[in-house]
């Protein structure tokens, strides 16, 4: 009866799947004007018969247990193996992401400095980042806005732009479109929200941008 629930039991582990027909992808092919990605950080495959992982009886049929793709924080780690994603902080989440344009990277930096002006709550130097005449849906002009962020900016909060999330938009009329994950508070009561903003350039001063529109367009 042993005998017969382990056979059973290898055949539910070794029902064939989508994965047994998995093949090789070719070389990533980086169009001109972009930059390949970091190669560092890619997810090595190791191999289950020299890096842990449980065969079946019949080697050539399937694994029943995987080998470790990612090693866990605190546990030993003989194989080098990354750390499972989750448990990272990403010490450059400040950064565009591999590849990213000119114009993502300038844009990255613009928001960067936009968000740490709101952390620091110095409603000054926030502001200089909006058009003059900026006022969205809900107030009568910019100065009433400007009046409602100023009396906000007294309590204590913190926000980050998650930059590998930032996409640039280049319109017709010289301006851009861009949509970003900007990030409130610490975990784990963090939120996180998806931003529009329709950025216009400046000619002058020390700001490349001015924000003339600005909505939240998904809760995460």
């Amino acid at each position: 009866m042993a005998l017969a629930l382990s056979g059973c039991a290898t055949r539910s582990a070794c029902d064939p799947g989508p994965y047994l027909e998995a093949g090789a992808s070719p070389p990533l092919a980086v169009p001109p004007g972009l930059e390949a990605p970091p190669q560092r950080g890619a997810l090595r495959l190791p191999d289950a018969r020299g890096g842990g992982g449980r065969l079946a009886s019949d080697s050539d049929n399937c694994i029943i247990e995987p080998p470790q793709f990612y090693a866990e924080p605190g546990e030993p780690n003989p194989d080098g193996l990354p750390l499972r994603p989750s448990s990272v902080v990403v010490a450059g989440s400040s950064a565009p992401a591999p590849g990213a344009t000119r114009v993502t990277r300038e844009v990255t930096a613009f928001l960067n400095d936009w968000s740490g002006a709101w952390t620091q709550r110095d409603f000054d130097a926030w502001l200089l980042y909006y058009d003059d005449a900026y006022a969205p849906a809900g107030y009568n002009d910019a100065a009433a806005w400007r009046d409602d962020q100023r009396s906000r900016f007294e309590i204590p909060a913190t926000t980050r732009i998650d930059a590998g999330s930032v996409s640039v938009e280049p319109l017709p009329d010289g301006n851009a479109r861009v949509r970003f994950v900007q990030r409130f508070g610490a975990a784990p009561e963090e939120r996180s929200v998806v931003k529009e903003m329709i950025l216009v350039p400046r000619t002058g001063g020390s700001l490349a941008w001015s924000i003339v529109d600005e909505r939240i367009v998904d809760v995460l």
